[in-house]
């Protein structure tokens, strides 16, 4: 029998997967009530806070680095729910074969300990957040659709080393970490904690417009995921491999809703096609309606969480792949309990918002082409940086995997 699924339930399900992600956005650092009047630091301040020495628990990842060396760690809270972004339509299978839905999308940390100047040791850890007033929830309410997804929020923030800490004990405790670190140059550090300065330092302050669409490396702003991986790309790590962790993905004209009051701290895209009409899309219009791409769609350019975590786990085989067939057999069991392990993404298989029946589908390399290539080019990449004379050593962090590529 197809049960309707509750909307009240299907709300919650779409708010985790919106541009405001439960995860995605204030995890930590502000009050998710802050007033758009909070005290907004200087850049001063915001590089003094993102640059201060490592607490409990990013001093766990110690034991694994070498004295007078310098390294970059990528932190990854996976989403709860296994996602399916290989096309819009599946996008929306995913949400409605998902209720309920109990935690966010994902969240990105990027930390770093380095050798400076003089040998003096440089270190700190940030993220990208925002959307703190719950506006994507008041948009799909309200009736923006789709248009919520192309928003941009105008409260974004960085997040500082004790925020980061914190929302490490928090949601990286109760939803699984998988993280990894690499050794770089003094100079690559260099870079990428001088991109985060200039960031934080331009006078457009893109650091305060949070959403999927703006690119950080342009300066007009980001969200946690394309922020994280920026940072990444500036300390020279993986650089073939982020553009593959990328989907371009349409939305039907029809689903954008638009020329209605906006939320505090909010903006859209021009809508033209719509002459200055209000258009108003409700939730089960939204859902009950396939998202497939017509002729009059809208490019959605978004990075894919699942080929993130694939590029991780991509790294976790080649690790696995180095040792004898014993110890190769244990460290596979090892991997299989933790949040490096077998992933499989939950799809209604009815038409319309009920979620009906349900399947399965594995996320390995028959997923998508694009799946199998980032498992390729992050392979690829990591089997070169152990020719090069790099190995990758196993560690922890808060009982989680982390794999650290070194000399």
């Amino acid at each position: 029998m197809i049960q309707r699924v509750n909307m009240k339930t299907l709300l919650l399900t779409l708010l985790v997967l919106c541009p405001a992600f439960a995860l995605a956005s204030n995890p930590n650092g502000k009050n998710a009530n802050a007033s758009q009047d909070a005290y907004e630091p200087t850049p001063s301040e915001m590089i003094e806070d993102f640059s201060q020495p490592w607490g409990a628990p990013l001093t766990e990842l110690q034991p694994l680095m070498k004295r007078g060396k310098s390294y970059v760690f990528w932190l990854m809270v996976p989403p709860e729910s296994p996602m399916d972004l290989r096309t819009p339509e599946n996008f929306r299978r995913f949400i409605v074969g998902n209720t309920p839905f109990g935690g966010g999308i994902s969240h990105n940390y990027v930390a770093w300990s380095c050798e400076g100047p003089g040998g003096r040791k440089l270190e700190g850890a940030t993220a990208m957040s925002g959307e703190s007033s719950g506006q994507s929830k008041k948009m799909i309410l309200d009736g923006f659709g789709l248009t919520t997804f192309f928003s941009t929020f105008t409260d974004g923030y960085i997040d500082h080393t004790i925020s980061v800490q914190d929302g490490l004990l928090d949601i990286g405790r109760k939803h699984g970490l998988a993280t990894l670190g690499f050794e770089v140059s003094p100079n690559e550090c260099g870079q990428m904690v001088s991109f985060l300065k200039k960031f934080a330092r331009h006078p457009n302050k893109p650091y305060s417009r949070f959403g999927l669409t703006p690119d950080p490396e342009k300066m007009e702003g980001g969200g946690c995921v394309t922020f994280a991986m920026v940072l990444l790309k500036k300390a020279g790590i993986f650089p073939n491999v982020i553009p593959l962790l990328y989907r371009n993905l349409s939305a039907p004209r029809e689903l954008l809703g638009g020329n209605m009051p906006l939320p505090t701290a909010t903006e859209v895209p021009g809508l033209p096609w719509l002459g200055g009409r209000s258009h108003q899309i409700s939730m089960n219009r939204m859902l009950s309606t396939a998202w497939i791409p017509q002729d009059y769609s809208v490019n959605l350019r978004v990075m894919d969480p699942e080929l993130m975590l694939y590029a991780q786990k991509a790294i976790k085989d080649v690790y696995v792949g180095q040792f004898p067939a014993r110890e190769s057999a244990a460290e596979f069991r090892y991997f299989e309990r933790t949040t490096l392990g077998p992933r499989a993404t939950r799809s209604a298989t009815g038409d319309g918002n009920s979620a009906g029946s349900a399947r399965y589908i594995p996320i390995d390399n028959s997923f998508d082409p694009q799946m199998a290539k980032v498992q390729k080019a992050t392979s690829d990449w990591a089997l070169k940086q152990m020719r090069d004379g790099k190995t990758i050593q196993r560690g922890s962090i808060l009982g989680h995997p982390v794999l650290l590529l070194q000399n």
